[in-house]
């Protein structure tokens, strides 16, 4: 029932606001909640069947059937770009995703093979390419997905060449003192530096720092794009500077587990560290080839003094800082992740 009730909801949406026929305890907000609960909420829960649990052909099949559907979900819906959904809305569409693609690497060599083109592939590159854009200020959304489409050797190469070479960095608007010292808002762009706000084309005239990309920096005259889609999102400047998001993933998971040593993190960051862990856990074990390169992989210059400066002394103090806190299933969970991302 969910597409015919959200089909519903779109036809009475587009109804003058004075139409006299409508209902007048009829609610369009009601009727799309109700569709999205028949819709995605059902696809979710229809994952988890046995049918479609083990690797061989016949699953593949279903879920291949089903991964189309996804993908003609999400261009038909108007769920694209991801900027304006609510958070438990788009951790609803990566959970599907995950469920989706576990254990299917035939359907992970698919979707990279054709993921630049204009055919079937297309919406889940654009669900890929909107995580992307709010990497690394939210990089749980990439992190995650990356590892959804990191099952089979082909596939984790893919993610790992995607993640190396990312054309733009998404950063906070920065405090009102340097909004309004650095940031030069473009023709018909909008900006209040009293009240921290900005939207449209911008470019900075100093360079700037982040916490997000430790050891880097936005570079002066860098353009970007100022995004602030409504109260469920976090705003945003998508700056046009390329980055290596594998270098940036380590560094800050090296970040997060000296931060859970001296003191307590956050539930973001902990989310942020198990993604990244859960990604790192795919591609080593999918891509043995990668893990000599990644294992060498020296941060020292981009952490301070004393913090890991490699993936396996941060993958163990991040192992040490969650075993401490083993409360709940989330945790056990979490820390279950670590361990494998350092046992592939």
């Amino acid at each position: 029932h969910g597409p015919t009730l959200l089909a519903w909801s779109t036809f009475l949406t587009l109804l003058p606001s004075d139409a006299e026929f409508m209902p007048g305890s009829f609610s369009i907000d009601t009727m799309t909640k109700k569709a999205n609960e028949c819709g995605i909420a059902s696809f979710s829960r229809l994952l988890d069947a046995e049918q479609l649990r083990g690797e061989d052909l016949t699953v593949t099949l279903h879920k291949s059937v089903l991964k189309n559907m996804f993908s003609t979900i999400l261009a038909a819906y108007d769920m694209l770009p991801i900027h304006r959904l609510p958070q438990f809305e788009l951790n609803q569409l990566l959970e599907i995703l995950q469920k989706m693609l576990a254990n299917q690497p035939l359907l992970c060599e698919q979707f990279w093979g054709g993921a630049r083109g204009d055919g079937q592939e297309a919406p889940l590159f654009a669900l890929l390419e909107g995580c992307r854009e709010r990497f690394p200020v939210d990089s749980v959304p990439l992190l995650r997905a990356l590892a959804a489409l990191s099952e089979g050797h082909r596939a984790a190469e893919c993610a790992l060449a995607y993640i190396a070479q990312l054309p733009t960095v998404a950063l906070p608007v920065p405090p009102t003192d340097i909004l309004e010292q650095c940031i030069k808002p473009g023709p018909g762009s909008e900006m209040d530096a009293v009240a921290g706000t900005v939207r449209g084309a911008v470019t900075t005239s100093q360079r700037l720092t982040s916490p997000y990309i430790p050891g880097g920096y936005i570079e002066a005259g860098m353009s970007g794009l100022a995004i602030d889609l409504g109260p469920h999102t976090t705003p945003l400047i998508i700056w046009a500077a390329q980055a290596d998001g594998l270098h940036l993933c380590i560094t800050r998971l090296s970040m997060l587990s000296t931060t859970g040593l001296n003191g307590a993190l956050s539930d973001d960051e902990w989310a942020e560290l198990e993604a990244g862990a859960l990604f790192l856990s795919k591609v080593l074990t999918h891509a043995p080839s990668f893990a000599r390169p990644m294992l060498s992989c020296d941060v020292s210059q981009s952490v301070p003094k004393g913090a890991p400066a490699d993936i396996l002394t941060s993958l163990s103090l991040a192992l040490h800082v969650s075993s401490k806190s083993l409360t709940s299933e989330q945790s056990i969970r979490r820390t279950a992740i670590i361990l494998q991302a350092l046992t592939p």
